[in-house]
């Protein structure tokens, strides 16, 4: 690689960090923003609405930046690589962080280790993802907790809408659902699906006084 191509290089990899990084402050600032709303009660359901859409897609947006510098560092991005269609990325990993809302969790906490996690608030979620389907890929989503400890097995993943078999393990020290996504002979997002039997509040079963209701405590997704 002549000097020119290596500075062009760290010129489009400096661009892409320059773009996380405002992404990354958006998206806070919303998660700020979006929490102020909620405690306003004149807003409504539709600013709430509005909102997860907009975090929802900036965390789509985040996950896209990571791709693209991995490509700039591997000195892709001189080759086109949308020339096969959407980038797509053969492996993705996102922390709850990244795609916290407050529709559909309740605020982020930590653990006795530090690693951050939210409850669910509502019996379905869904992560749409730009990961590419040529071969077989591994999906574990991290918990910290469940509401009722059988919903662990009972519970159903979906892969754009069909339901997949899944087992309770252990991943480098987290509890995680572990799955298995089949591959797919088309070119674009994949929505992940995860449905519960029921959400139930702390205090509705006896275990202590905390009135919300709960789901399941979310830390990450990862898909290889």
């Amino acid at each position: 690689m002549n000097t020119n191509q290596h500075n062009q290089g760290d010129e489009e990899l400096a661009n892409v960090q320059f773009y996380m990084s405002q992404v990354n402050e958006q998206a806070e600032l919303l998660n700020r923003k979006f929490d102020d709303l909620r405690q306003d009660s004149n807003q409504g359901p539709e600013a709430d609405l509005i909102l997860q859409e907009l975090l929802l897609e900036f965390a789509e947006i985040k996950a896209r930046l990571s791709i693209l510098e991995q490509a700039a560092e591997q000195n892709l991005l001189q080759t086109d690589p949308f020339r096969h269609g959407p980038l797509l990325a053969g492996s993705l990993h996102m922390d709850i962080e990244e795609f916290h809302h407050a529709g559909s969790y309740h605020p982020l906490q930590s653990n006795q280790s530090g690693h951050l996690y939210a409850w669910s608030k509502t019996t379905k979620l869904n992560w749409t993802l730009p990961v590419s389907r040529n071969t077989k890929k591994t999906l574990l989503l991290g918990f910290d907790a469940i509401i009722k400890q059988d919903y662990a097995k009972s519970l159903k993943i979906l892969v754009d809408g069909a339901v997949i078999k899944h087992r309770v393990t252990n991943y480098q020290g987290d509890m995680v659902l572990k799955a298995i996504i089949p591959v797919a002979n088309f070119v674009g997002k994949t929505t992940i699906s995860l449905e519960l039997p029921g959400v139930h509040s702390p205090l509705e079963l006896g275990l202590s006084d905390d009135a919300r209701t709960l789901g399941i405590a979310v830390s990450f997704i990862t898909v290889n």
